[in-house]
């Protein structure tokens, strides 16, 4: 699971469905995340009594040490620090169920809301042959419902960063898949942790590929890379068009069950 809100949904619905005896929450964690996101975490397990049915599996790396080993900041496809933090982690948890009892096939379930419908083929090919499954596809919900239904609900409030602006809570509002928008707000909430995804991305540029930036610019009808500096220092005196620039690429990590 991820400490966002459309996982800790898909959560409810298995229980629902299956049960506790039945249902795994796995949290694969890139050791970014918001301190609240655990806090979240937490209570959204204790709420749900599946505390002997958590998985807390991480790596041991950070997304940054993924970038500098892989020598990859960005890809057209999967971010690599998402594939080795979190892919992999899972597979491997899978891997070590069937090995305990060979009749078991686990289904995977994924918080992805009908606005990020087009993720669900890649994941689906990702984990082949392990069956993947898109509650929220089949029933969609709106974030107002959820955010309701969790502290009304539920008892438990939603992780701070969605109240401080961000569309997702992934990564400490550090995820370089995130667009102008996102790390606008990362730099209004946040200016210590923006500084450190531009140092990132400045030393990446130094050691490995100068040519290479985490946002792009659209302005004028063409596209070229924009580092986070640049994008400061334009926001910060007031020049730049948000709106022009933004790429649609703010989209969270994988999120299951």
């Amino acid at each position: 699971m991820s400490g966002g809100l459309s996982s800790a949904f898909v959560l409810e619905n298995l229980l629902k469905t299956h049960g506790p005896e039945d249902t795994i929450a796995l949290f694969t964690d890139p050791l970014w995340e918001d301190c609240d996101n655990y806090r979240f975490i937490n209570q959204t397990i204790k709420h749900f009594g599946l505390n002997a049915n958590f998985e807390h599996r991480k790596d041991g790396r950070t997304p940054e040490q993924i970038f500098f080993k892989t020598r990859l900041l960005l890809s057209r496809q999967i971010a690599k620090c998402s594939l080795i933090l979190k892919t992999e982690q899972t597979i491997k948890f899978i891997k070590e169920l069937q090995q305990k009892n060979k009749k078991v096939k686990p289904i995977l379930y994924f918080g992805i809301g009908i606005d990020e419908e087009h993720r669900a083929l890649n994941i689906t090919s990702r984990y082949s042959p392990v069956e993947c499954r898109f509650p929220l596809l089949d029933k969609p919900i709106t974030k107002n419902e959820m955010w309701w239904t969790c502290e009304q609900g539920w008892g438990i409030k939603v992780p701070r960063m969605y109240e401080m602006g961000f569309t997702h809570a992934n990564c400490g509002g550090r995820c370089i898949k995130g667009g102008h928008e996102h790390f606008k707000t990362l730099y209004r909430v946040w200016p210590e942790r923006y500084a450190e995804v531009e140092d990132i991305e400045r030393r990446f540029r130094e050691q490995i590929n100068p040519n290479i930036a985490i946002l792009r610019d659209r302005t004028g009808g063409g596209r070229r890379y924009i580092t986070l500096t640049e994008f400061r220092e334009r926001y910060i005196e007031g020049g730049i068009n948000i709106d022009g620039l933004f790429q649609g690429e703010n989209l969270p990590c994988e999120c299951m069950f």
